[in-house]
């Protein structure tokens, strides 16, 4: 299985000599992967012979939600979209578009005003691009990019123009990252050394490829820290545990103590542009929750923005944004992540897809 294709193989095997002994055949497409490994897929079979996987491919319509809220349409069409998000000025809104047939992720970019939505100018077709981020200045826009052996942090202008800058020359696997206010720190979820599957969130400047922790960020009882924000004054993140399922926010740099901000499990928080919510999933659906950080960090009161009908999965990275003017913009699941059943897969063989 391939990080960009994703597609199931089968291949004769010897397994006294442990060496492929034929070519490979196209079983199945749209494997879900594991987030922290290489070639790791969501697949498994059995002793008897049959072949389960986590079949990823989903489809959606792109939608707002005004701050009265109002529902509408951003796009006229389903397509595979992950990860909106709105341009400083709101005007554009850059978007993953998946692959139906590779699953392979490009950028897409929406002028609002016109409703010209095309790819991204100038992206390498070698590569898988996602998770994409504006800079602050609203010139750039910096993104994953995906190849067979790397996973890099990459920013490049929004107009396509020009070529690939490299944010971390380190080389280490990036997860995701974002950019602070002052368009010089990076912040992101790394390998936390190269040739080790750990991995953490740390920042760096732009220039500089000196990796920091942040000791006081943590999650307790294993697991990592996820989907890591800036407030919009750059002195505070947010984040979320994955392991323990819950949103925090701390200082940023450090140090100062961690506050919990959810009541009942949480994640992928956005932070409103003015800086007195924070938005994040739960359970039940997408919600803002009054957070005071003037002297601290102070919790107020949650309201419910969407319901359970509108939720998503994804707490790795967030599947929606926040607009200046409080409009969200998010995914509506036409199409969900569905587990697929080969029965007797052997059997199979000579009748999957060419």
């Amino acid at each position: 299985m391939g990080e960009q294709n994703v597609v199931l193989f089968a291949a004769p095997f010897d397994a006294r000599a442990l060496t492929v002994t034929g070519p490979g055949e196209r079983m199945g497409d749209g494997v879900k992967m594991i987030q922290t490994g290489f070639g790791l897929g969501h697949a498994v079979m059995s002793s008897s012979g049959d072949v389960v996987y986590v079949n990823e491919y989903n489809a959606g319509l792109l939608m707002y939600r005004d701050a009265e809220g109002r529902l509408s349409s951003a796009l006229p069409d389903t397509l595979a979209i992950e990860h909106p998000r709105f341009s400083p000025d709101a005007r554009r809104l850059v978007v993953t578009i998946v692959d139906s047939v590779t699953s392979r992720r490009t950028l897409g970019v929406l002028d609002r005003a016109y409703g010209f939505f095309a790819p991204l100018a100038g992206q390498d077709p070698s590569s898988g691009r996602d998770r994409a981020e504006w800079t602050p200045d609203g010139r750039s826009i910096l993104f994953r990019s995906i190849t067979d052996s790397l996973r890099s942090a990459m920013l490049r202008t929004a107009d396509g123009s020009g070529a690939d800058t490299m944010l971390l020359r380190a080389r280490r696997v990036v997860y995701e990252v974002v950019m602070a206010p002052d368009g010089r720190t990076v912040l992101g979820r790394v390998e936390a050394a190269a040739h080790e599957d750990r991995q953490g969130l740390f920042w760096w400047t732009r220039g500089d490829s000196t990796v920091r922790p942040l000791p006081h960020v943590r999650t307790d009882g294993g697991g990592t820290m996820i989907s890591a924000r800036f407030s919009p004054d750059g002195r505070w993140m947010a984040s979320r545990a994955d392991a323990a399922g819950h949103v925090y926010v701390a200082p940023f740099p450090g140090p100062g103590a961690q506050v919990r901000i959810d009541r009942a499990g949480g994640g992928s928080p956005v932070r409103a542009r003015d800086g007195r919510s924070l938005y994040y999933f739960t359970p039940t659906g997408l919600v803002a929750t009054t957070v005071n950080l003037t002297a601290g960090v102070k919790v107020g009161s949650t309201r419910e923005l969407l319901g359970a009908e509108f939720a998503s999965d994804d707490f790795v990275h967030a599947p929606f944004d926040v607009g200046p003017d409080g409009t969200v913009v998010f995914v509506r699941q036409t199409r969900l992540r569905r587990v697929v059943v080969v029965r007797n897969f052997a059997a199979e063989i000579g009748r999957g897809p060419k």
